[in-house]
């Protein structure tokens, strides 16, 4: 890298100023800047020192939110700032457009002076201008007008704070308005959880009551069905005892059907020996 020269990064880091406020500066024009062949900008260290090496000790904003929002036209959500953080930066924007005011104000009559001192010295008298300016001395005009410029300078750069607060400010709007969908639809997914849930459980006690339901019918049928074969191993002992005294009674009739037989040959018999017998004589 070029000595002398720091990339926009670098300078972020070292003269704790925000690349926002340096690539609106460089956008303006700086002597001395360049860009690589990659399209890197490189910055002097000596107009750094001389633009914000005594700005350091003044409030410089820090620029994700910035770049998220410029850069990115749907920023993601990050972490929300606090309400203390929120105050600060309100805070922060009055007291700089406070200083913006006094500084402004100190410049104008730094300008309405010298302007009246021209006019006096034009018309060839040096009438005394009412000094209506801070306590301040001026030594030459040389100085007079470097604290001019360090004041329009001075200017300039809380110009650019109260940007980049407006801009953080912006971006701090668009997080609140991201968390707050995030919140609804986080809310709709819980209702629509409960809704499922719900139903779930009503589906459940429905399945647990076909349950029961079931359970009852199986046992109402298994109860029918052990009266039937109850029934049926009933009916079987009758029919077998009925087999048996049929049975019996089949017996007690062949015993007589045999006894009659035997009692009708007989008869046959004694009737053909006196048929016989009648033939003989």
């Amino acid at each position: 890298m070029t000595p002398g020269m720091v990339t926009i990064q670098e300078a972020e880091e070292r003269w704790e100023v925000s690349g926002r406020t340096i690539r609106r500066r460089l956008a303006k024009g700086v002597s001395g800047a360049s860009r690589t062949p990659d399209g890197q900008w490189l910055v002097p260290t000596s107009w750094l020192d001389q633009e914000f090496r005594g700005a350091s000790s003044t409030i410089t904003v820090s620029e994700p939110v910035i770049d998220s929002v410029i850069d990115n036209p749907d920023p993601v959500i990050d972490t929300p700032m606090t309400s203390e953080e929120r105050k600060s930066a309100r805070v922060i924007a009055e007291e700089t457009a406070a200083e913006m005011a006094k500084q402004r104000a100190e410049a104008d009559e730094i300008r309405e002076r010298r302007a009246a001192a021209r006019q006096a010295r034009e018309a060839g008298t040096m009438t005394p201008v009412i000094d209506t300016t801070p306590d301040m001395s001026y030594d030459t005009r040389s100085d007079m007008a470097a604290q001019l410029k360090a004041r329009e300078d001075r200017i300039d750069h809380l110009r650019d704070q109260v940007a980049d607060l407006r801009v953080e400010m912006a971006g701090t709007t668009v997080d609140l308005r991201y968390a707050q969908i995030a919140e609804k639809r986080v809310t709709a997914e819980r209702d629509r959880a409960n809704s499922d849930l719900e139903q779930t459980r009503s589906e459940l006690e429905r399945i647990r009551a076909d349950l029961i339901e079931e359970s009852s019918s199986r046992k109402a049928e298994n109860a029918a069905a052990e009266t039937t074969v109850n029934d049926k191993e009933v009916e079987i002992e009758r029919l077998r005892n009925k087999m048996s005294e049929l049975r019996k009674d089949l017996a007690l009739s062949r015993g007589e059907a045999r006894l009659k037989y035997r009692r009708q040959r007989r008869k046959d018999q004694k009737r053909a020996a006196k048929a016989k017998r009648k033939a003989g004589e």
